[in-house]
């Protein structure tokens, strides 16, 4: 009995993932938030982003990579801004933000997509 259920598992679920997607967060350092709001701000802006996601790769990333993910910083507000027309616009990957008073992006979260388009993205930003 327990050798047919395992072989119709693997027949339908497969033991490795044939491709990995990620959630990738930014944080904008001159933003200065302390470290309440700032989990308060990342949690909400995960979960925003994860909202937007599609169907596949929001099932993908929850079953196999769901601790897949990346904290990033950026220097500057611009930078944020660049990184979330380049996303949404020019690649078409869910993303979300937080502004700050002066209608700064503060932090922006990207994914869940596929790890190698996200990693296209933000190879020019540092491990927080």
């Amino acid at each position: 009995m327990f050798e047919k259920l395992k072989n119709f598992h693997n027949k339908f679920v497969p033991s490795t993932c044939n491709h990995q997607c990620r959630q990738v967060i930014v944080y904008c350092t001159q933003s200065y938030l302390s470290h309440e709001d700032y989990v308060d701000k990342i949690d909400h802006v995960a979960k925003a982003s994860i909202n937007k996601a599609n169907e596949m790769d929001y099932d993908i990333w929850c079953c196999y990579c769901y601790q897949d993910t990346v904290l990033l910083m950026c220097n500057d507000f611009s930078e944020m801004d660049e990184l979330y027309e380049k996303a949404v616009y020019g690649v078409g990957v869910p993303a979300s933000f937080i502004c700050n008073k002066n209608n700064n992006m503060i932090m922006m979260a990207i994914g869940p997509a596929k790890a190698q388009i996200i990693d296209n993205l933000v190879k020019n930003f540092d491990y927080f």
